[in-house]
Order: structure tokens, then C-alpha cells, then sequence
């Protein structure tokens, strides 16, 4: 009987919930119970805020910029001022002053730093600034946000006293600490650039996989002219192990035998000149000397005027070989140190592929804290020439 496959629908999987309902109920349970153990135990965060009322200035200024954007009125740009006091260092500090030093109530004893992370001064039109304070103790972010906005009324008491010179000293401050803050980004940045040798972050990794894959090239090319040159000196030794050092050689040459008794002939017939010159031929001493020429002549006749004589020479061909042999044990030790740099080079350069990506990321923040210090002291040197016209 062949058996029919059927797909499931909602009363199957309705039945299997049924069955199983017990545990969907527990599972249930157990993740609000975890969620609300964890939502207990995790640290509460208090925010207070303080609300000041900031006298408007509707005089019109000067757009330092784009012509063609319209630039933000005198009481926009004083609320932004009066946000950058509120949150400044400055307040922050004061702030902490007066809760160490403040005779009602107890002390805080807190750093300048910690007010400031915990601040954050937000301008609402038309004339309203709203600080507010966020920590873990409800009794610190009410006290911060309070002493914050004290110490910013007080502030704003003072520039009002000495208006133009006061704000004037304070953006003098803050474009010095923009300035500074540019500088020191630019300085850390080019500092980093010449320690890791990347001038141009675009255009880096593509010469260094283009220059890494010149440097391979070469590699593999000069792996292969090794081989042909360890090939080469394998050839040469066993033609040379096949070679002779030395050969013979058959030539004909006078025979030395020969020539001695042509000698003796001559000498024999100059002696038989002068005893004829002085006795006749039957006196004995010239008839002895007549045998002794015809016997020396007898025996010049039987004998060869050349023989064959052997000598030994050394082999041109393997004083060549033995020539050959010498350069290529030359190419190959110049062939093996070339191998052994670009081997040490490629090895470097692929090392250097490796971390490039890390060293590009952190360029990449060097530059953009480098661009967000250029926009924060072009923002502080548009509200300098604000305040002076």
C-alpha cells in the first residue's frame, strides 16, 4: 500500500500546542522571571534637569558661509553660546567647587570631569536652556543639574557684566583649545602616516597588492632560472665525470736510432777523408775504416727513417667543461641570494597586507578626528567673528 504524504495545517499544529501547552506555559514563565530578576538587578539611572530662561537678542548678524544658505539669528546662535558655556569645563568645575565647599547640606566630593560626562545642555526656542544631569545616584543627578545651572547663572551674570569682553576671552579660550585640539589631531596623524608609510590611504592598497604581485612575479621567475641553473650544473658535472682529463696522441718523429748512425756514418767518412789525404786505401787503418762506413750504411739502410711515438696532452674539452661549470656555480649562488631577498620581501609585503586594513582603520580615525577638529574650530571661529562685529 503506498503511503500518502500529507502537509500540515493550523488544527495539527493546535494539537501539538494542546499537547505540549504545560511546557510552552513554563518556558513562559521562567523567561518574565528572568527578564524581571534582571530588570531589578540591573543599576538604576537618574536624570534631572534644570530649565533657564535666557534673555532673546534679536539683532541681526553677519553669515560667515554659504551666501546661498541663510544663516540663523543673534538669539540662535546665543542659545548655542549659552548651551557650550552650560556644558563647559569651566561651569563643570565651579560646580564641583561649590558642592565640596557648600555649608547646607552634605558635601559631594566629585570631580570636574565626572559633572561634565554627566551634563548635556540643550537650547530650546525661543529662549529656554535645559541642562540636564544623568547618574546612578538620584541625589547626585539633581544636585549636578541644580549647582550646573547655579554656577551657569552666575557665569551669565558675569558676561553680562563685562559683555563683549568676557564672551570674547571665553571663544579666545575655546578657538585656543580648538586650535590646539586641531593641531594635535594633524600632529598625531602625520606622526602615524611616516611611522607606517602610507601617505595616500586610497590609493595604498591597491599599489601595495599591485606592488606584492611584482614581487611575486619576480619570485617565481627567479625560482625558475635556479632550477635551469641547478639543471645546467647536474649536466655539466656528469659530462665532466664522463670526461677524460687527458688524451694520446700518435704522431711520426725521426728515429733517433737512424739519426745516431748517421752521425757515427758522418764522422766515420770525414776520418777516412783525412787518412786518405795521408796513406793509400790498402793501409789497413783505411780499410778498417772503409768496413766500419759500409757496415754503419748497411745498417742506416735496414733501419726506418720515422717512428710512431706517443705522448699525452690534457683534454681541451674538459678544462671547457670545468670553465662552464665554475659560472654556473656562480649564477647559482647569485641566483640563490636573489631568491633568499625576494623571499624575505614578499614575506614582508604579505605581512604588511595582513595589518594594512588594521593600520588603514585607525588612519581612517586619525583623519576623521582631524576633520571633526577642523569643523569644531571653524564653528568656534565663525562665532569669534560673530561676537567681535
Amino acid at each position: 500500500m503506498e503511503t500518502v504524504l500529507r502537509r500540515f495545517d493550523a488544527r495539527d499544529y493546535l494539537r501539538i500546542l494542546t499537547k505540549r501547552k504545560w511546557f510552552v506555559i513554563m518556558v513562559a514563565l521562567a523567561a518574565m522571571v528572568i527578564g524581571g530578576l534582571y530588570t531589578v538587578s540591573y543599576p538604576k539611572t537618574y536624570k534631572a534637569a534644570a530649565v533657564v530662561i535666557i534673555r532673546r537678542q534679536g539683532q541681526p548678524i553677519i553669515w560667515v558661509g554659504d551666501p546661498n544658505v541663510q544663516g540663523p539669528q543673534r538669539e540662535d546662535l546665543a542659545l548655542q553660546t549659552q548651551a557650550r558655556i552650560a556644558a563647559s569645563i569651566d561651569c563643570a568645575d565651579a560646580a564641583a567647587k561649590e558642592l565640596a565647599n557648600r555649608t547646607a547640606g552634605d558635601d559631594i566630593h566629585v570631580s570636574g570631569q565626572e559633572i561634565a560626562a554627566s551634563i548635556n545642555a540643550t537650547p530650546n526656542d525661543p529662549d529656554l536652556l535645559r541642562i540636564e544631569a544623568v547618574h546612578r545616584d538620584n541625589r547626585y543627578a539633581i544636585e549636578f543639574a541644580n549647582e550646573v545651572a547655579k554656577e551657569f547663572v552666575r557665569k551669565s551674570l558675569q558676561l553680562r557684566q563685562v559683555e563683549s569682553t568676557a564672551a570674547k576671552q571665553f571663544l579666545d579660550e575655546a578657538m585656543r583649545r580648538a586650535r590646539d585640539m586641531l593641531d594635535e589631531a594633524q600632529g598625531a596623524a602625520a606622526a602615524y602616516q611616516e611611522q607606517i608609510g602610507i601617505v595616500m590611504p586610497e590609493d595604498e592598497p591597491r599599489g601595495a597588492v599591485e606592488q606584492l604581485r611584482a614581487y611575486e612575479a619576480q619570485l617565481e621567475e627567479a625560482q625558475t632560472a635556479l632550477a635551469a641553473v641547478q639543471s645546467d650544473i647536474a649536466v655539466l658535472q656528469g659530462q665532466l665525470a664522463h670526461t677524460p682529463g687527458f688524451r694520446t696522441v700518435k704522431h711520426e718523429a725521426p728515429n733517433p736510432e737512424r739519426q745516431g748512425k748517421l752521425e757515427q756514418l758522418q764522422q766515420a767518412q770525414m776520418q777516412l777523408v783525412q787518412l786518405r789525404a795521408r796513406y793509400t786505401d790498402n793501409w789497413p787503418a783505411v780499410q778498417q775504416l772503409k768496413d766500419q762506413i759500409e757496415a754503419l750504411q748497411a745498417e742506416i739502410a735496414r733501419l726506418p727513417e720515422t717512428i710512431t711515438q706517443t705522448t699525452v696532452e690534457p683534454e681541451t674539452e674538459q678544462a671547457n667543461l670545468r670553465h662552464e661549470l665554475v659560472s654556473a656555480r656562480r649564477q647559482l649562488a647569485t641566483g640563490q641570494a636573489r631568491v633568499r631577498n625576494l623571499t624575505a620581501t614578499v614575506a614582508r609585503l604579505k605581512a604588511q597586507k595582513q595589518t594594512m586594513p588594521a593600520k588603514l582603520a585607525h588612519l581612517r580615525r586619525l583623519l576623521d578626528r582631524v576633520d571633526l577638529a577642523k569643523i569644531s574650530y571653524q564653528n568656534v571661529q565663525a562665532q569669534l567673528e560673530n561676537a567681535r562685529l
